[in-house]
C-alpha cells in the first residue's frame, strides 16, 4: 500500500510539474 501511495504521489508531481513548466512556456 505504501508503495501504491508513494507512486501517486509522485505521479501527482510530476504532473504539477508539468503543469508549471506549461504555464512557464507561454
Amino acid at each position: 500500500l505504501d508503495t501504491a501511495v508513494a507512486a501517486i504521489k509522485s505521479f501527482a508531481l510530476a504532473g504539477l510539474a508539468d503543469t508549471m513548466s506549461s504555464f512557464n512556456g507561454k
